[in-house]
């Protein structure tokens, strides 16, 4: 595992930089990663793609075995900055949702697409190659709707021709 050069500096850039004004809720992470290069000293910069390395680590979508316990550490304050931002962010759209009375859908729709857990649309997966997905056959025959599932007799392919 190659040493990573996030240090406490760094991390101290990024408390500092996320809690000036309202940079939690208005920079991108490329922003955030500029913003923060400009206050570090040459030999503390990072790249972007650092960043999303350490950020990856830092929420959990790399696997921690993939580095050393020390460098985890640091990704772990990184973890508590990121979602200190993101509660800062949830709190401020929260506060727009409550007070601006004639515009509150707009508040609600962004609150759902950047927080999951306040989406109300349940979200499915239909990559999983594991699950059967259930479909519903619907015939319409002189006017009438028949629903049936799928599991249709194989001899039976044309609908019914019963005028019943």
């Amino acid at each position: 595992m190659r040493p990573t050069i996030i240090n406490d500096k760094i991390i101290k850039a990024f408390e500092k930089v996320v809690n000036e004004d309202i940079n939690a809720i208005i920079l991108t992470d490329d922003e955030l990663v500029l913003e923060v290069n400009d206050i570090l000293n040459e030999e503390d910069k990072f790249s972007y793609s650092a960043y999303k390395d350490w950020k990856a680590f830092a929420i959990g979508t790399k696997d921690e075995n993939d580095t050393s316990e020390e460098n985890m550490e640091q990704y772990k304050k990184l973890r508590s900055v990121i979602k200190k931002a993101l509660t800062k962010q949830k709190k401020h759209l929260f506060d727009k949702f409550r007070s601006d009375e004639g515009q509150w859908q707009k508040w609600a729709w962004i609150i759902e697409r950047k927080f999951d857990d306040w989406n109300i649309k349940h979200r499915y997966d239909h990559t999983s190659k594991d699950e059967k997905i259930d479909l519903i056959k619907v015939e319409i025959i002189n006017g009438n709707t028949n629903q049936s599932d799928t599991s249709v007799p194989e001899d039976s392919t044309e609908p019914s021709k019963d005028t019943a």
